[in-house]
């Protein structure tokens, strides 16, 4: 019998993993989402820290209408996801912005990824919304782990 080669543990896994998931469901809606912005880009990315491979997907949404609504979010393997959006009318400064991060804890994480993408985007796309950074909180906060933080 022979040995088999060892494992290279810091190439990341090609079997179902978090980014997986979500890149499937972004595919899978990729034309709803067209038609609902001016411009999309989904790019992912590999950086190596300290020997290891990291994989990240960046998400960069605008919508068309004047003023311009952006929607930023990158997701780690980890399920690591920060996310910013925000409203600014021309060369005048923000009339708003909103971020957040954290683990997202979804069980069926790619449907409730794009899910919460699509609300986000009908909530900035919405002129009339008196407050889209408390709207866009009410979507992520309950699938966003924030983890313990340090009182000073």
């Amino acid at each position: 019998m022979t040995a088999s080669p060892p494992l290279d543990r810091s190439a990341p896994s090609r079997q179902s993993s978090f980014l997986d998931e979500v890149t499937q469901s972004l595919q899978k809606r990729s034309k709803a989402l067209k038609h609902m912005l001016a411009s999309i880009s989904v790019e992912h990315v590999l950086d190596r820290r300290d020997g290891v491979d990291i994989r990240c997907v960046e998400i960069a949404c605008i919508q068309s209408r004047s003023p311009h609504r952006i929607l930023n979010i990158t997701v780690w393997d980890d399920r690591w996801l920060s996310m910013t959006a925000g409203s600014k009318p021309g060369n005048k400064p923000w009339t708003w912005t909103e971020q957040m991060q954290g683990r997202f804890l979804s069980p069926a994480p790619g449907k409730d990824f794009v899910r919460a993408m699509e609300q986000s985007l009908a909530t900035i796309a919405t002129p009339s919304s008196p407050s889209p950074d408390r709207d866009l909180r009410a979507i992520w906060a309950p699938l966003l782990a924030q983890g313990p933080r340090a009182t000073h």
